[in-house]
C-alpha cells in the first residue's frame, strides 16, 4: 500500500540554489498556514514571489534541518506588485536582475507580465533596454510560460515533473503538445517511463488502443525492457509474441508494426543460426563494431612482450 503524500502551499520567498541543467532547486517558502520551510527537488525555473502547491515528504537533513522533498508541484504567478518584483528580481528571467525588475514594476505595475509577453516595444521604453534586448527578454519569458504549461500537463496526468527540463530541451515551447499527441515517447531515453503508465495516460487522452503509435511504442518497449536481462536482440517470433501479449493485439498486427519500424530504420533485422532476430539500431551497430574489432585483432600477429612471465 502506497504511503499518503504530504502537501504544502505557500509563497516562494527566496531561491537558495538552482541548477538550470536538471532543474534541481533549493528554495525557502513562506507557508500559507504560517511558518516557513526549505523545499528541495526538481523544480525547473521556479521563481521567488510565486505561489506553490506541492506534494512530497517532510524530511530532516542532518546539516540543514527540516525540509520538504518535492515530488510534484503547481505554480501560480505572483498576484501583486511586490510578488511580481520578487519574481523578476530573482533572475528567473534571464536579462532581468533586481535593478531592471524595479524599473519594470515601477513603470508597468500589474501590467508587467503582459508587457513582457506581448509588448516588447514598451519594455524598450526603459532606459538601458534596447529593442533587441527587449525581444530576448520576451522570448525567455515565453519559454518560461511554456515550461509552466508543460508542468501543469505533467501534474494533471501524474507524470514526474523532473521530465520537464529534458522535454523542453528536446521539443521547445511545444513540449506539452508533443507529449499529449504521443505520451509513449516518455518510454524512451532519457525518461524510461513504465509502458503501462504511458498507456494509462494515452487512454486518458483518448488515444485509440489500435493507434499505430501505441503499436510502435510497444514493440520498442519490449526490446528495451529485455536489455535488462542482457539481450541485445530478440528472435522475431518471441518479439511478436511478447508484444502481442503486452498490447492485447493479434500477432499479425505486431508483424506489420515491425515491418513499418524496419522501413523507418527504427529496427534492424538480422539472422542468427537460421533464426530471424530484431535489434534496436544502436545495439546492432555496437555489436557489429565489437565483432569487426575482434576479427581485426584476431587477424594480427602480436609479438610476445618482454618479461611476460613476470608481468603475469
Amino acid at each position: 500500500m502506497e504511503r499518503e503524500q504530504d502537501t504544502l502551499e505557500g509563497v516562494v520567498e527566496d531561491i537558495i540554489y538552482k541548477n538550470d541543467e536538471n532543474g534541481y532547486t533549493v528554495a525557502r517558502v513562506e507557508l500559507d498556514d504560517g511558518g516557513a520551510i526549505t523545499i528541495v527537488g526538481a523544480m525547473p525555473f521556479l521563481g521567488a514571489g510565486e505561489h506553490i502547491s506541492a506534494t512530497g515528504a517532510y524530511t530532516v537533513h542532518p546539516q540543514h534541518g527540516p525540509q520538504f522533498q518535492v515530488e510534484n508541484y503547481l505554480r501560480e504567478m505572483p498576484a501583486d506588485e511586490a510578488g511580481i518584483y520578487a519574481y523578476l528580481a530573482s533572475r528567473t528571467v534571464k536579462g532581468i536582475g533586481p535593478k531592471t525588475a524595479k524599473l519594470i514594476v515601477d513603470r508597468f505595475g500589474m501590467e508587467s507580465f503582459d508587457v513582457l509577453a506581448e509588448m516588447p516595444h514598451r519594455l524598450a521604453e526603459i532606459r538601458g533596454i534596447t529593442y533587441e534586448k527587449a525581444k530576448a527578454i520576451q522570448e525567455e519569458f515565453l519559454r518560461l510560460n511554456s515550461m509552466r504549461v508543460l508542468l501543469e500537463f505533467l501534474v494533471q496526468y501524474r507524470l514526474p515533473t523532473h521530465f520537464a527540463p529534458g522535454l523542453i530541451s528536446a521539443y521547445g515551447d511545444r513540449a506539452a503538445e508533443f507529449v499529449a499527441k504521443d505520451p509513449y515517447l516518455l518510454c524512451e531515453e532519457p525518461y524510461l517511463l513504465d509502458f503501462q503508465r504511458a498507456d494509462e495516460v494515452a487512454m486518458d487522452l483518448g488515444i485509440s488502443p489500435n493507434a499505430d503509435l501505441r503499436l510502435r511504442a510497444g514493440i520498442l518497449y519490449v526490446l528495451t525492457f529485455n536489455l535488462q536481462a542482457g539481450h541485445t536482440f530478440l528472435p522475431e517470433d518471441k518479439l511478436i509474441g511478447a508484444t502481442s501479449q503486452l498490447l492485447s493485439v493479434e500477432p499479425e498486427t505486431v508483424r506489420s508494426g515491425i515491418n513499418r519500424l524496419l522501413e523507418a530504420e527504427r529496427l534492424v533485422r538480422s539472422e542468427l543460426a537460421g533464426i530471424v532476430v530484431d535489434y534496436l539500431p544502436a545495439l546492432y551497430h555496437a555489436e557489429m563494431y565489437c565483432t569487426r574489432r575482434l576479427l581485426e585483432m584476431a587477424d594480427k600477429h602480436f609479438s610476445e612482450p618482454r618479461g611476460l612471465d613476470k608481468m603475469v
